[in-house]
This record gives structure tokens, C-alpha cells and sequence, in this order.
């Protein structure tokens, strides 16, 4: 229960919503949802009420996942809602009304969701005089309304503790801590794991998943099925999913066995399944390389070339066409771009130089096949150049210092290529710089070769090093794979048990999140429709982190220089990603991440041969039409 106050400062509630309860003094007067156990009365930041959630569920938006009759195939499990109710005296009205509103929107609506809390033992004692219960957890039950009628018929409402009902007919034991794994192993996992999966929670660091997968998937632990460890095994953790399934995934982090390399870059040439590996080792050559992506043959080295002296600064394809970008290693202004095609053969052949930066920072280039050059360079501390074939150029002057900057494009129609460009600006705030990235779009018209360009006044994420990609999902539309390091922290053990609204860290200037905002080798990245991206620049709007409703958000890993592609699963017909990144040592990351952000393991990055690329999964294309 929370103060009068806070409602009305920090939520939608408003007077006359419900009765308030005035108990020592303190009258509270809504029901708040907190990330943690805390009985905290006072909060001091924006919350979300038990009525949002109610209001959510009736909506209709997220019928597609939670709706039993119009559900998308692709979800197809339970939705399972813990609800821990801390200082809530069971018997007010606020919390039967509560209940009573959810229940009723679960029946009504037909929604696939099952409730897990042990308040319900309150209901069966009051509605259940058989059971002979005289109090609930210190509360007295009271006399069986039509309200707690509704919820204790309620079949799909469940709790985690026997010792709260009389009987144990509502129980199920459905999560444990992530410690006591080796304990269940041993004596055997619940039978009804099939239905329920077993979830072992608060893992948020490498190490502490690693150890989960290596003692669930032992030949000695007793699974309550039969089916592949990795796929029955279910982890709840603080930290974002993305960075949960690359810990998971060890035996599918590709190792490659080098040494220590800066500046890595990958991209996929669909048509051969073959990537395209780019890398400066420790002696200042770069390496290029085609490696195989058939699963039966995976990333296997087909070819190589080398540059010696030279640093990779870039590396773009469109269908067949590679575009290579690099500097001398003695002079990094002297740096030149090369095209490549790819035709299966033993070798990558040279067909002619095509950009010779002069007098200018280089930052990034893109390329159409057959078509335009495109490339970024700095012209001095806040103006970058946008050049075409070295025949026409545009100007596009920040607000703070450029750092950064990259760009992809794409053929919106015959007559036209459109593309989008994100660049890293310093800001300085408060007498404090902050890394943020602000986007620009533009539309090239062929014939006349004018260009309509628009760029953000208001800043899209925070964040270093920004890598961007445009692809053509299977429904036809465009999409954005951005990339970043430095990036915003929304999720994490300490952050979602504090008092922080999560969903205002990407827009608040408010202190105590200040440390959020620009996490060093925080990788993140964003994940929506080309329109969505355009629409943000436009109106000048910032994507709300893991609470925009448009753009998918999260961290996957830690490190710097981040860059990968989209592709479809062969094996399991998901939708990931493939990335690589330079790697962060573990003794460099900064306490947030150690303690709240998803650590790597202590060791991580002292291994030479360490070097790894990975994949983590992303939302679906025919998704998107429900996230409106």
C-alpha cells in the first residue's frame, strides 16, 4: 500500500478512485507494483499502480500474446503473473477490489494467464469455512463476499507455499532460488515442470548462469522431462533477456581461437551463406576473411586476405558488393574505400578504389550495388559531411562535440535510395558530458540528385560507437539494427529493486539515475521498423529504452565497437542476431555492471584466444503489427 501522497504525485491515481485506509497515522490510498519485496509506503519516483495493470490487460494491446482465441501462434504458452503483496492488509477493499478487477479480466477476456500469490490463502480460509482457518499471515479471514467468491473460484490461481492454504491443492512450487539448483537436481525436479517450468531466479552475472546450465544440463540431474536441457530450462533474472541468452549459450558462442583484435566486423552474403569477417590483429594487419555459416559446416575458415600496415575502419555489403574502409596505421587521416565483389571463388577481387578521404575525419560509408557511395566524414569538432560518389556533399552541424557516426541505406524505390545515420555527440550537462546519439534520415532522388535530409534536434538513446543496419524482413518492410556501447542500463538486481521508474532513465535529468544513462561497455542495441526510427527523428522524440512501444531495446553484452546482421535461424526458424564486438576486460567494467548489470565472469577477456562471436534472439517481423 502506498501514501496518499505518492499516488497522487508519482501516479494515475486521483481522489475518488477508491476508499483510503488510514492506518498509524499514515492514510494510504493505492496499491503500488514495485521490481522487488519492499514494503517501502513513500516512493519518491513514478510508479505504476495495480489499476494500470488491470487497465493494461483490458486493452486489447497485448492480445496477442495473452489472448486465448486470437493469440499469435508464435506464443503459445501460459503467461504465468507472481504478485507478492507486501504491507497489504488482505481485508481492504483496495485489495479485493484489485483482485476481483483482474479475475474478472482474465474470465472476460479469455485471457491465457495463470496467478501466482499466496493472498489467495486469505481467500480459501474465508471462503472455505471446511478448511477451518482462523487467520491468514497474521490476518483474521473475514466474511466470504461476492467479490472474494469470484476469486477464490478462481481455477488458475495458485501459490508458491503450502503453508499458506489449508491443503495443498493450490501449490505449486514453480521457482527456487538460482543457489539451490544442485539441491533439485539431485532430488528431482517437480513432475510438473512440463506445465510449469522450473524457474531459478536472481542470476544476473555470467557466472552464476554458467553454473546453472552446467549443473542442469549434467547427465545426473533428475529433469522432470526428457527434453534437450537448454530448451526445458527456464531462468528468471533482473538483467534483460538478451544478456541472459548470450550467458546461456556457451556451446553456441563461437570461439575462433585468436588473439587479441581491435576494430572486428562482420556481415553475412546471404547468397553463398557465407560471413564476411574483417579484423586488425596486435601487428596492425587486417585480416578479411569468408567463413561458412552452414550449420553443418559453421564458420569454418574458407579464405583470407590481408592488409598489412592498414587499420579496418569499415565494412559494408548490399547483396554481393563489399565495400572495405581503411587507414594507414602510421596515418590515420590517409585512409582509402574499396570495392569487392563475391562470387563464390577462392579469392575477393579488387575492382577499383572509390573513396580517397582527404582533409576530413573519416567516420563511416555505405554503399548500393551498382549504384552510390555513400560516406560520413567530420569536418571539425560538431559538423559532419555527407558525401555521394565525392560529387555532392551535405552538411549536418550538432549541438556538442561529434565522436562518431554511422549510416546504411537502402532502394525505397526506383528512383530513390533513403538510408539513416546516427551520430555519437558529446553533451555537455550540468557541467557533465554525456555520450548521446542523435539520428538524421534522408531520401536521395536519383534523377535530379537532390537529397531531403532531417535530423533530430532531441537526442534517440545514449551511447559510444554506434553501428547501424537497414535489412528487408520477410514481410517486405525495412528494418533497423542499431547498435551501441556505453549505453543505458535499465535492468538490473540492485536498479529494479530500488525506487527508480525504469522507463524514465532514457528522458530524466534527475541525479540519482545520472549513472544509468552512459554505462562504460554497456552494449545495447534497437530493434524496429525504418518508419518507427524516421518517425522518432521527425518529432524529435527519444526512444524510451525498454518501454518504447515500437522499438526494441536491451542490452546483450559488454565490450565496445558492436556490429552484426539479422538472419533466420536454418535450424530452429527464429529470427536472431549475429554480432561480434571488441571485448572489455572484466577488471575495466565499471561497478554498476559488476553488481547490477550484467557482469561477465572475473576472467573474461585475460584469455587471448578468448574471442568470441555470438547471436541472441530478436522480435519476429510479422510482430510488429500488434506494436502500435
Amino acid at each position: 500500500m502506498i501514501s496518499k501522497e505518492s499516488c497522487l504525485k508519482y501516479s494515475g491515481w486521483k481522489e475518488g478512485d477508491n476508499d483510503c485506509l488510514v492506518l498509524k497515522g499514515i492514510e494510504y490510498c493505492c496499491l503500488g507494483l514495485r521490481g522487488d519485496s519492499s514494503s517501502m509506503t513513500f516512493l519518491n519516483d513514478h510508479f505504476n499502480t495495480t489499476q494500470d495493470l488491470v487497465n493494461l490487460l483490458s486493452s486489447g494491446r497485448l492480445d496477442f500474446i495473452i489472448k486465448r482465441d486470437t493469440r499469435d501462434p508464435a506464443f503459445n504458452r501460459s503467461i504465468k503473473i507472481a504478485v507478492n503483496f507486501q504491507n497489504v492488509d488482505p481485508s481492504t477493499s483496495m485489495s479485493k477490489k484489485f483482485l476481483y478487477d483482474l479475475v474478472s479480466v482474465l474470465e472476460d477476456r479469455n485471457l491465457d494467464i495463470v496467478m501466482f500469490s499466496g493472498i489467495i490463502g486469505f481467500y480459501d480460509g474465508s471462503c472455505d469455512q471446511t478448511r477451518g482457518m482462523k487467520s491468514w499471515r497474521g490476518y483474521q479471514v473475514s466474511q466470504c463476499d461476492e467479490q472474494m467468491e469470484k476469486v477464490y473460484k478462481f481455477p488458475n490461481f495458485f501459490t508458491q507455499s503450502a503453508s499458506f492454504v489449508a491443503g495443498g491443492a493450490r501449490t505449486k512450487n514453480f521457482n527456487a532460488e538460482f543457489q539451490d539448483i544442485q539441491f533439485y537436481c539431485d532430488s528431482g525436479l517437480p513432475a510438473y515442470g512440463v506445465d510449469f517450468p522450473y524457474l531459478f531466479y536472481e542470476c544476473a552475472h555470467e557466472i552464476d548462469v554458467k553454473f546453472i546450465v552446467s549443473v542442469y544440463s549434467s547427465p545426473t540431474c533428475k529433469r522432470a522431462t526428457s527434453d534437450p536441457p537448454l530448451e526445458s530450462l527456464r531462468i528468471t533474472s533482473n538483467v534483460d533477456q538478451e544478456l541472459l541468452e548470450v550467458f546461456i549459450a556457451e556451446n553456441n558462442n563461437f570461439g575462433l581461437g585468436l588473439s587479441k583484435i581491435s576494430n572486428p566486423r562482420v556481415e553475412y552474403l546471404k547468397n553463398f551463406n557465407v560471413v564476411l569477417f574483417g579484423y586488425t590483429d596486435s601487428e596492425n594487419t587486417t585480416h578479411l576473411e569468408t567463413r561458412s555459416f552452414d550449420p553443418q559446416d559453421f564458420l569454418n575458415l574458407k579464405e583470407s586476405k590481408t592488409y598489412p600496415n592498414q587499420v579496418l575502419v569499415g565494412l559494408k555489403i548490399d547483396n554481393n558488393t563489399v565495400l572495405l574502409t581503411l587507414c594507414q596505421s602510421s596515418d590515420p587521416s590517409n585512409c582509402t574505400s574499396e570495392y569487392f565483389t563475391y562470387a563464390g571463388s577462392a579469392t575477393l577481387v579488387s575492382i577499383e578504389n572509390v573513396l580517397q578521404v582527404e582533409g576530413a575525419k573519416y567516420l563511416s560509408s555505405a554503399l548500393i550495388e551498382n549504384g552510390p557511395v555513400f560516406s560520413l566524414n567530420q569536418l571539425n569538432d560538431n559538423t559532419v559531411q555527407l558525401q555521394v560518389d565525392s560529387n555532392f556533399t551535405w552538411n549536418i552541424t550538432y549541438q556538442g562535440q561529434v565522436q562518431s557516426a554511422d549510416i546504411s541505406v537502402y532502394k525505397s524505390s526506383a528512383s530513390e535510395i533513403s538510408g539513416l545515420i546516427i551520430t555519437e555527440v558529446l553533451v555537455n550537462r550540468n557541467n557533465k558530458n554525456k555520450s548521446k546519439l542523435f539520428g538524421s534520415h534522408f531520401v536521395l532522388n536519383l534523377e535530379i540528385m537532390q537529397l531531403n535530409l532531417v535530423t533530430s534536434d532531441t537526442y534517440l538513446d545514449f551511447g559510444s560507437q554506434p553501428f547501424v543496419k537497414i535489412t528487408q524482413g520477410d514481410d517486405g518492410e525495412f528494418y533497423v539494427l542499431e547498435m551501441h556501447s556505453n549505453g543505458m542500463c535499465q535492468c538490473g538486481t540492485g536498479i529494479n529493486n530500488g525506487n527508480i521508474n525504469k522507463c524514465l532513465v532514457a528522458t530524466t535529468e534527475r541525479d540519482h539515475v545520472d549513472h544509468l544513462q552512459n554505462v562504460k561497455y554497456s552494449l545495447i542495441y534497437n530493434w524496429g521498423r525504418v518508419s518507427s526510427f524516421i518517425d522518432r527523428i521527425q518529432n524529435n522524440q527519444t526512444i524510451f529504452g525498454s518501454c518504447d512501444k515500437q522499438i526494441m531495446h536491451g542490452k546483450f553484452s559488454n565490450g565496445e565497437y558492436p556490429n552484426g546482421f539479422v538472419f533466420r535461424n536454418q535450424t530452429s526458424g527464429e529470427l536472431k542476431t549475429f554480432f561480434v564486438n571488441q571485448n572489455a576486460d572484466y577488471a575495466d567494467l565499471p561497478f554498476v555492471t559488476k553488481l547490477f548489470c550484467g557482469g561477465t565472469i572475473p576472467n573474461y577477456g585475460k584469455d587471448e584466444t578468448s574471442y568470441r562471436m555470438q547471436s541472441f534472439r530478436v522480435i519476429d517481423y510479422p510482430t510488429f503489427v500488434h506494436l502500435v
